[in-house]
């Protein structure tokens, strides 16, 4: 190993807030960005992104001095959250004379003079999410990459004004979608290269005279190639082609004329030219040829995904021809796209959209070893430990049933083992399985979190809201007592449409609810980009202690985080949080085993037995679905919206939380859930249109044979083929494809627009009613109990399993948890499975290496424990 010393530069004094250990990790919220020097080295310009300024270090090599400039434009709401600085000089000076940043989120780019810092800033307007930028070699234009419009603006510096915006889709009229963020210049600068990196490929674009800042006479040379470019028009930019990449480009250099692309996500192929998948899965296509080891399994995704750099010849009019071919093939702009999914009008007017938070195939359908009609079905058994066989057993003894409801349904309406998740961690996750897109924002700014180096968690409608729960060892974050309505309009400070602002996160191509309204549908949201309140979370913070687990009070009150969503929640159903039940308690459980005959034992506010009374994510969902139900049996108007989209988190599970379920437990009652939901529909007038879809937002948490990215899904309705095995590649955005066809929604953006749906309907239906299924656990592997011996592997994980922020969807460290979830399951005689990938997710060496200290150190702590013993 190599020690590497270097000095740094503190840039604390550029905040004017105080550091909190409740937002930004306890770290001054600054948030260097973006940095440039000036041509003397004697200057740092630092776009300080949560500081919303820019930030000059002057004298960088003695006595630094600090000088702050604010970056907001006057009376806006908007966080400008800086990220991108170029500096300018004067032609033959060494003095910056004008500075400009990059405004994330504003879609503007700030103008300013560092040598007179209390002058207003000029602001010129782009479009969303400008991100990097880079001069010409002469500096009289700048190009900035927009990277949530698919448009790289050319601006005039002398003029500070966009002399030309140019669209850099992978068609003229396609959809956004595409992610530029880079940019290179070719040598001559007459050609601009953009990666677009949700488009798995780079833009080469032929730059107008205006672009390029040139007037006058040209050399002879040069006016020919525009006028080939642009068929006499140079005045308009125009993309002559793409380069296909590996997956996520995301930065480019050219040298000479060899341009360097660096894939953000890596390839897995020694010739980046080979199909890339458009979803934005992955950049090969999975087919039977997996390197498949039974037995090993998953390694944190995240450490999975290794990034590389591909050097690609300047290519020629005829390679770029067919470079631009494959391209095109690979994002599905040409060739055939399914939009028909039965013979003649889809018969479906209603579909329920469940997402579930973290697992993997083989964690639940490892063990099936046949579909419904008798294809093999590609699982491995040993990593079934939520499944029903020998992994599943409680520490080795008792048999269990932890998913039978999935299993059922799976081989009833059609077993998907091809299935992979576009998310790796629940902030893409809920952004990918809401809007088939994740913004570049959400891209980077989640792995900066996960990298534990700060950040709020920007990722569901709120932007920079600080921890307000209650924490050990630290003082309320408000004055006590507070009120439902105190809190409540605490949370409304950081949603930005309620500020008139706009969320950073949010994709231009919107989500879901909003394709349903301009589709002219009814729409529904429960626990979806909602902020709540329990009756329990206000009296957790008046006592400064934890909620308890069960929060099983009323729900006070639901705030959308979207105004597309003000109407459309309910408001009772509860957000993520791993005190409120999906169905049922460890308590009701119990309850439920030991009832002489069947009842109705989801947790509701109205049900006639006691035991079962409180409020329940499924609980909240039935009272208003058996409401809709009642109005069709008595005759009255359909009010069941056409699209409903329900959160159940469940089988997120706890790790080994004290006082809380087994994660195994949690899996079980998110299982019952699912099952009882669809019991609920199929014994409903509704059954006869309506599909149900089942997807997990990522698959984070678990081991897969196959790859970790493949995670179980569920397409339900009365029309599917029965017991289907569908073994064609499909990822989330082909999911949310095949609800828009069946509800008639257009297309969100240029991935779904070009998704192959899932094609696993007939036209004749079966209106069997489907019946939940009490999962079995075991009685002894209902609870985590609140202390264990201390000398014990369970007293470890137990502490493990607390230093992990479990307040947010996947902040934990997903290698640890992973860990903690196979512990309290096979216990500590049982070795974590190793990995295994697809070659596009190759592990990073320091990655591995942690997986082995871990191991090493499980190792050890049990061999002293035994000893002990």
């Amino acid at each position: 190993n190599t020690t590497v010393e270097a000095p740094f530069i503190d840039v604390t004094g550029f905040t004017t807030q105080a550091s909190s250990p409740r937002y930004n990790d306890d770290r001054a919220p600054v948030y260097p960005a973006g940095l440039a020097i000036s041509p003397d080295g004697d200057t740092l310009y630092v776009a300080n992104n949560l500081g919303d300024s820019l930030g000059i270090i002057s004298n960088v090599r003695n006595a630094r001095t600090l000088t702050r400039i604010e970056v907001r434009q006057p009376g806006s709401a908007q966080f400008s959250s800086p990220y991108g600085v170029v500096a300018l000089s004067a032609k033959g000076s060494t003095e910056t004379s004008k500075v400009y940043v990059s405004c994330w989120g504003d879609a503007s780019i700030a103008v300013i003079d560092p040598r007179k810092p209390d002058r207003p800033m000029t602001s010129i307007s782009v479009e969303r999410h400008p991100t990097a930028m880079m001069l010409n070699a002469s500096g009289t234009r700048l190009f900035v990459v927009n990277s949530d419009a698919d448009s790289v603006s050319v601006i005039d510096t002398g003029a500070n004004r966009e002399v030309e915006r140019i669209n850099v889709r992978l068609a003229e009229h396609a959809l956004i979608g595409g992610s530029p963020e880079s940019l290179a210049l070719s040598a001559d600068e007459s050609t601009l290269y953009v990666a677009n990196a949700h488009a798995n490929a780079v833009a080469v674009v032929s730059l107008s005279s205006k672009a390029r800042g040139v007037s006058g006479a040209r050399p002879e040379g040069v006016e020919k190639q525009e006028r080939e470019n642009h068929n006499g028009d140079s005045d308009r930019s125009k993309v002559r082609g793409f380069i296909p990449t590996g997956q996520y480009p995301s930065a480019l250099a050219m040298v000479g004329r060899t341009l360097f692309v660096g894939n953000g996500k890596g390839t897995g192929f020694q010739n980046s030219s080979l199909v890339v998948d458009n979803s934005g899965m992955a950049p090969n296509i999975p087919n039977d040829r997996f390197p498949a080891v039974a037995g090993r399994g998953g390694q944190y995704i995240l450490s999975l995904i290794s990034g590389n750099i591909s050097a690609i010849a300047e290519p020629d009019e005829r390679a770029l021809a067919a470079y631009s071919q494959q391209v095109l093939r690979n994002d599905g702009v040409i060739g055939s796209i399914k939009t028909k999914l039965f013979t003649g009008p889809s018969p479906i007017k209603h579909v329920i959209y469940i997402i579930k938070e973290n697992r993997t195939y083989d964690q639940l359908f490892g063990d099936i070893a046949e579909a419904g009609d008798g294809h093999a079905a590609d699982g491995d058994p040993q990593l079934a430990i939520f499944g029903a066989g020998d992994a599943a057993k409680f520490q080795g003894s008792s048999a269990q049933n932890i998913t039978p409801n999935h299993r059922a349904l799976a081989l009833r309406f059609g077993l998907l083992d091809r299935f992979f998740v576009n998310a790796a961690s629940s902030p893409e996750g809920h952004n990918w399985s809401t809007a088939a897109f994740s913004s570049d924002y959400t891209d980077k700014a989640y792995r900066w979190i996960r990298s534990h180096r700060g950040r709020p968690y920007d990722f569901e409608g709120f932007n920079r809201l600080p921890e307000y729960w209650p924490r050990s060892g630290e003082a309320p974050a408000f004055g006590l007592p507070i009120t439902a309505d105190d809190l409540s309009n605490f949370l409304r400070r950081y949603i930005p449409y309620l500020n008139a602002a706009r969320d950073v996160a949010e994709p231009e191509t919107l989500y879901l609810w909003d394709a349903a309204a301009r589709a002219g549908l009814s729409y529904r949201n429960y626990g979806e980009f909602v902020g709540t309140v329990s009756e329990a979370n206000v009296a957790s913070v008046n006592a400064n202690r934890p909620r308890p687990y069960p929060d099983i009070s009323p729900t006070i009150s639901a705030i959308p985080t979207k105004k597309s969503l003000e109407g459309h929640c309910s408001p009772t159903f509860r957000n993520w949080d791993l005190n409120t039940p999906d169905v049922m308690t460890p308590e009701t459980y119990r309850a439920a085993k030991e009832a002489t005959r069947w009842t109705d034992i989801a947790i509701t506010r109205t049900n006639e037995d006691p035991r079962f009374r409180g409020t329940s994510r499924l609980g909240e969902w039935l009272e208003e679905f058996r409401g809709y139900a009642a109005d069709i049996e008595a005759g009255k108007p359909d009010r069941l919206p056409n699209f409903s989209m329900v959160r159940l988190p469940s089988d997120h599970t706890n790790g080994l939380a004290a006082g809380y379920p087994t994660p195994q437990f949690y899996v079980a009652e998110n299982d019952f859930a699912v099952g009882y939901l669809v019991e609920a529909v199929s014994n409903s007038p509704y059954w006869k249109d309506t599909a149900i879809f089942v997807v997990e937002d990522d698959a984070q948490d678990g081991p897969d044979h196959v790859d970790c990215h493949r995670a179980p899904a569920l397409v339900i309705s009365a029309y599917n083929r029965p017991g289907a095995l569908v073994h064609e590649f499909h990822t989330t955005v082909s999911l949310i494809r095949t609800m828009e066809i069946l509800l008639g929604m257009q297309p969100m953006n240029q991935l779904d627009a070009t998704a192959a749906p899932i094609d696993i309907f007939q036209d004749k239906p079966d209106l069997r009613p489907y019946k939940a299924v009490l999962p079995d656990v075991a009685m002894n592997n209902l609870t985590t109990p609140a202390r264990a011996a201390s000398d014990s592997m369970q007293s470890y994980w137990m502490k493990r399993t607390s230093e992990q922020d479990l307040e947010h969807a996947d902040m934990a460290d997903a290698r640890v948890m992973n860990a903690i979830i196979w512990y309290s399951v096979r216990g500590a005689s049982s070795r974590l499975p190793g990995v295994a990938r697809l070659p596009a997710f190759d592990a990073l060496r320091e990655g591995i290496a942690e997986q082995q200290e871990e191991q090493e150190e499980i190792t050890k702590r049990t061999k002293t424990s035994l000893a002990k013993r």
